[in-house]
């Protein structure tokens, strides 16, 4: 059994999880292929941490983009993306890698990822 200080958790969940790189094969917005570092941001959760997209409520990093959603106007409210149409290509699409060959071979649990709406 190893001894954790509690209070390095967090340093040691973002040390440990997969980069969007690691994770995201192409990154889609409306039919235009953009960087996923560019669109994609970091968010805190009950369970721990994962990437969102146009979520008022992820963290603030110092490399945002001009992409990266929701935009900050002047005044400092965010501004989500917005989508008025539907189909093929219009919205956000996300083409994932395999992360197969970071579970160990007797692993029981399902394999693959937890997309939320």
């Amino acid at each position: 059994m190893i001894n954790l200080p509690v209070d390095n958790i967090t340093d040691l969940m973002l040390k440990l999880m997969p980069t969007v790189d690691e994770v995201f094969y192409a990154c889609y917005w409306r039919g235009t292929s953009f960087n996923c570092t560019n669109i994609l941001r970091l968010q805190r959760t009950e369970e721990g941490f994962c990437y969102s997209f146009n979520s008022k409520t992820s963290e603030r990093m110092i490399n945002d983009s001009e992409y990266n959603p929701p935009i900050a106007k002047p005044n400092g409210s965010l501004m989500p993306l917005r989508n008025n149409v539907a189909g093929k290509m219009t919205g956000l699409e996300l083409i994932m890698k395999s992360l197969i060959t970071e579970y160990f071979p007797n692993d029981k649990r399902s394999k693959g990822y937890n997309v939320r709406e």
